[in-house]
């Protein structure tokens, strides 16, 4: 009797001791949030949908649900679009068109301050666009020569309008090989869009990424294999170089600098490598490199979003939450969701909206879904049965473009940024095959297509 009772003793301290040294040994690493679509089915009667109600545990592996998708239907067919919600008094449902500027040249690039926008515009020009009124104020050339086909790229203001940064580039066609040409720069423009500096100008397939902090214009060249891509900072209104790190003789040689975010003390960088890709943080004063993080399951990253707690890194593989602070990875979703890198992202503090990438297993006209920023899983689903992009947010409503292929329509849309539920849709156009922008600013939201058109609430 007494060795039985020993023997149990022995069993029960073996298991006790076996787990302690589970919990010693275990990894601090999150565990993948697994996204499954289902198949294809009908699409809902809604364009809008409930959120999820399950909550997903970010210590174990599950599968979220979403909602089913439309599957693409013959060009024939006619698809039912569910109706416009009912105008509201106030808020976003109020959202109502207040002008569509004269010009016939198209926008390529905008940016809003509180009083005007800084406009690049594809036949060659910057221009200071008035935010009440939508008049062209000023306007300068930004090429000297010929123009070689059309401009486009990245513009940021100060907030009250009196200074642009654009990092420009003019796409074409070379006349003798038949080949893509390019080239690009870098100016600041001051508050009449006269040139206070710029950068020289690069050559083909070389091309300027930049940000606008309070004190200086960060800027970057991109893509990788240039022995002369740097990163570095200058003064706002002089061009005076601070601090510049990269080229020939660093250990990011040839490196891209290909996106770049930044929070007032930080900024953070997509990095363009050979045959990875990485994200960096570096002090915003010094340069000085803080740290940096990379995946080989996430190989060429496309985009990044920052919001409070979480830098988003996405590509077509997946998306990842990276803690701004300290590079660590607090979660992943994994590639079972294939993500749509040209319909943007989105952030807020609660919330990161991306649009699933269109394909037969997901069906053609996916929606829009929000993901939870403490990485607990889904939010919510909505805009099923359209195809959305892009899309952005404020503080107020996640604005995306959607459009219908079938009846050729093309609307702005207004969503309830918790709970996914469409508050507003308003037409922008009837040729699903353009390419449109949208800038949401201080209860205001430019659309750029064809044309220059603002809205408010």
């Amino acid at each position: 009797m007494m060795s039985r009772f020993r023997n149990v003793c022995l069993i029960l301290i073996t298991v006790l001791w076996l787990g302690g040294c589970a919990q010693i040994f275990a990894t601090n690493e999150p565990q993948p949030i697994l996204v499954t679509l289902p198949a294809q089915t009908p699409a809902p009667t809604s364009s809008t949908l409930t959120p999820a109600t399950a909550e997903v545990s970010q210590s174990e592996e599950a599968t979220i649900p979403i909602a089913p998708v439309q599957p693409s239907t013959p060009a024939s067919g006619t698809q039912v679009v569910p109706p416009t919600p009912p105008p509201q008094g106030a808020g976003i449902g109020a959202t109502q068109k207040l002008w569509e500027w004269s010009e016939t040249a198209r926008p390529s690039a905008a940016a809003a301050s509180t009083a005007r926008l800084g406009v690049i515009v594809a036949d060659g020009r910057f221009a200071w666009v008035n935010a009440d009124s939508g008049q062209v104020e000023s306007s300068a050339f930004l090429w000297s020569g010929i123009l070689q086909g059309e401009s486009w790229g990245e513009i940021y203001v100060d907030g009250l309008g009196t200074l642009a940064a654009a990092a420009i580039r003019e796409q074409s066609i070379d006349e003798q090989t038949g080949l893509a040409d390019s080239r690009a720069r870098l100016a600041i423009y001051d508050a009449q869009a006269k040139e206070v500096w710029g950068l020289p100008e690069l050559g083909s397939q070389h091309f300027y990424s930049a940000v606008l902090t309070s004190v200086s214009v960060i800027v970057g060249k991109w893509p990788q294999g240039f022995d002369d891509n740097t990163l570095a900072a200058y003064e706002l209104y002089t061009g005076q170089k601070q601090w510049e790190i990269g080229g020939k003789k660093s250990k990011d040689a040839k490196v891209g600098y290909q996106q770049i975010l930044q929070d007032g003390n930080r900024i953070y960088v997509l990095l363009n490598g050979d045959d990875s890709g990485a994200v960096a943080a570096f002090d915003l004063r010094t340069g000085e490199e803080l740290w940096r993080w990379s995946d080989p399951d996430m190989l060429r990253p496309d985009l990044m979003s920052l919001s409070t707690n979480n830098l988003y890194v996405v590509s077509v593989s997946g998306i990842v939450a990276v803690n701004p602070l300290n590079g660590h990875l607090n979660w992943k979703v994994k590639n079972e969701l294939h993500i749509a890198p040209e319909a943007g992202i989105a952030s807020r503090q609660d919330f990161v909206y991306l649009a699933p990438s269109p394909a037969a297993e997901l069906g053609f006209r996916p929606g829009l879904i929000s993901l939870k920023a403490d990485g607990s899983g889904l939010g919510w689903h909505s805009l099923g049965g359209l195809l959305a992009e892009p899309v952005t947010a404020d503080e107020q409503a996640v604005w995306t473009i959607v459009k219908d292929y079938d009846s050729g329509n093309v609307w702005l849309s207004g969503l309830d940024p918790i709970t996914g539920l469409e508050q507003v849709r308003l037409p922008v156009g009837t040729d699903p095959q353009t390419l449109y922008q949208v800038v949401p600013y201080s209860r205001r939201v430019y659309v750029l297509g064809d044309s220059l058109v603002a809205f408010g609430y």
